[in-house]
């Protein structure tokens, strides 16, 4: 068998374990309210579900990462359930409306564990594995090399990295590395620093080579990159790329809103055990439990952030003292506006920032609005000037609990790329966003990384 035939054989069996999952979701999810559901016909049940292949199809054959894959499968299976919802509303059937949302949630979820699982087993017996080779130069083509290695759940793994020289032949180059002999392998060309007669080669030499998939990286330079369209033009050689600032939408700030309030009251009614627990021990010495230091908020609007107490009583006086008689202390201070090794935290405070438990009373600032789940770290007003003229997007957004900072190296990544990272999020923000970062946030909390 050529390599051909084995490359369209592999991609057949994988379309086949996605469909395979995806088909096992609506049967599973059925079989699990047989009772409570009308009876279904079979010829409808297999219209439905053959409805519902044609219009994910999409999904089978375009590779994802993690977050936008359950993104597209949640607004699929959203569109799906909701007319099987109205079909049986219009049939005057009352007493299955409960029933059949419940069902259209249970098939939501299995729809996304099955999927996600079918990716999992093919990834752990490589056989979700995609060859890719990078052609380009420069700082960015390093950039694109990290992020395909990063994120495990696209399949994709560098074959061969070609970094252009000027003046050099693109033909002889492709030829000398050997780089397509694996058969079936995609190529992203990275646009940076690279001529358009360099570009135009490239492209000629990977058409002759008939390579049939070409991803193009092109950075944006601190453009939004999420939530963006594309619209071309017949016989031009430009694109326009559609942006919607989500922050400025009335409905959006809604959505949000309600999101923080309904999640923030639900983790406190879970948490309340461990809540209680918290109050006695860091209260055992007859100091406050809960301190309030001031932070500036939306539109400037200074507010108390709440927080555990996790030093001891008088620590801004003892600060003062350190600071006066250590230079490397106050210069570690004027950066980060913190102390790695700071001798005012309790033995219980030292357990609560690792493990960030000492920010749960920040769920009080949620619901009163001073504060959003997901949002830019909170900042004192020393800190304004570390924005520069950037700070205006800082104070567009109620700071959050948690945000991007805190899950990429938190008290590790220096203070410019924090100011970095609350940008991106403000221009990127969706619903979506929050969900992924609140998600990465407890896997970044469970396993203790870059907080004290």
């Amino acid at each position: 068998m050529d390599k051909s035939m084995k490359v369209f054989l592999q991609k057949m069996i994988q379309i086949f374990l996605l469909v395979f999952a995806d088909v096992s979701a609506w049967i599973a999810s059925i079989l699990i309210y047989s009772n409570d559901l009308k009876s279904i016909n079979i010829n409808g049940l297999i219209g439905l579900i053959t409805a519902w292949l044609l219009m994910v199809s999409k999904t089978y054959y375009v590779r994802h990462n993690l977050w936008l894959l359950i993104q597209k499968l949640f607004k699929y299976s959203f569109v799906m359930v909701t007319v099987i919802f109205f079909i049986n509303l219009f049939e005057g059937d009352k007493i299955y409306f409960l029933n059949y949302i419940l069902w259209g949630i249970t098939f939501m979820n299995l729809l996304i564990v099955f999927r996600w699982s079918a990716i999992t087993l093919m990834i752990k017996f490589k056989f979700w594995m995609h060859p890719f080779v990078l052609i380009g130069r420069g700082l960015h083509l390093a950039d694109i090399k990290r992020a395909l290695k990063e994120d495990n759940f696209l399949g994709y793994y560098i074959n061969s990295v070609v970094e252009l020289a000027p003046n050099q032949n693109i033909e002889q180059i492709v030829n000398s590395n050997g780089i397509f002999k694996y058969g079936d392998c995609s190529v992203v060309l990275v646009l940076e620093n690279i001529s358009s007669k360099e570009r135009e080669d490239v492209l000629r030499c990977l058409l002759r080579k008939k390579v049939n998939k070409i991803h193009l990286a092109q950075s944006l330079q601190s453009l939004p990159v999420f939530n963006l369209e594309l619209t071309s033009f017949f016989a031009k050689d430009f694109i326009l790329l559609n942006y919607i600032n989500g922050l400025s939408k009335a409905s959006s700030l809604i959505t949000k809103r309600i999101f923080d309030i309904t999640l923030s009251l639900l983790i406190i009614v879970l948490i309340s055990p461990l809540l209680i627990l918290l109050l006695i021990l860091i209260g055992r010495d007859g100091s406050k439990v809960i301190y309030g230091h001031e932070r500036i908020g939306k539109n400037g609007v200074p507010f108390k952030c709440y927080k555990f107490r996790s030093m001891v009583p008088g620590a801004d006086k003892i600060l003062e003292e350190l600071i006066s008689k250590n230079k490397e202390l106050e210069s570690e201070w004027k950066i980060n506006f913190k102390l790695k090794d700071d001798p005012r935290i309790t033995k219980v405070g030292k357990f609560i920032r690792r493990t960030s438990l000492d920010e749960l009373p920040q769920l009080i600032n949620v619901l009163h609005g001073s504060m959003s789940l997901v949002g830019p770290r909170p900042i004192t007003r020393q800190e304004l000037e570390k924005y520069g003229h950037d700070i205006e997007y800082y104070l567009a957004m109620k700071p959050g609990i948690t945000g991007i900072w805190q899950v990429s190296g938190r008290s590790e990544t220096n203070y410019d790329k924090r100011v970095k990272l609350d940008l991106w999020y403000f221009k990127n923000w969706s619903i979506w966003l929050d969900l992924e970062i609140l998600f990465k946030t407890i896997n970044v909390v469970l396993k203790k990384e870059g907080a004290y």
